[in-house]
């Protein structure tokens, strides 16, 4: 896992650490309503995972900020169920999302790091 200097660990909100992708993984992201949009998953922990948006994802994403999710096609490793991992929208960017999961994965550092090499 990354270490943070003293000058991040003070805006670091996170409680579980995220480690970075080497290769580009494709999940899909589905609301409660049934919308769907395809994602790159660009880190995870056991906590979350941040995703990057399709080109062209319209300026209304931002209306799925709060909303609960699941997320679907992630690692087998650490796919949560056939209904995929249960999470909310925490932050959107213009790029990018943050989901965190409504119950942490439980795995290690060297399980997630095993995955990764895997990926």
């Amino acid at each position: 896992m990354t270490e943070c200097s003293d000058s991040q660990k003070g805006r670091e909100r996170r409680v579980y650490p995220r480690v970075p992708l080497d290769a580009p993984f494709f999940v899909t992201l589905r609301k409660s309503d049934g919308e769907e949009t395809p994602s790159l998953m660009v880190d995870f922990g056991r906590g979350g995972v941040q995703l990057a948006l399709p080109p062209g994802t319209p300026a209304s994403f931002h209306f799925w900020l709060s909303h609960h999710v699941h997320v679907f096609g992630l690692p087998e490793a650490i796919a949560c169920s056939r209904e995929g991992c249960k999470g909310m929208i925490t932050w959107v960017s213009a790029e990018r999302c943050g989901v965190r999961f409504e119950i942490p994965l439980s795995l290690s550092d060297e399980e997630i790091c095993l995955i990764l090499k895997s990926l």
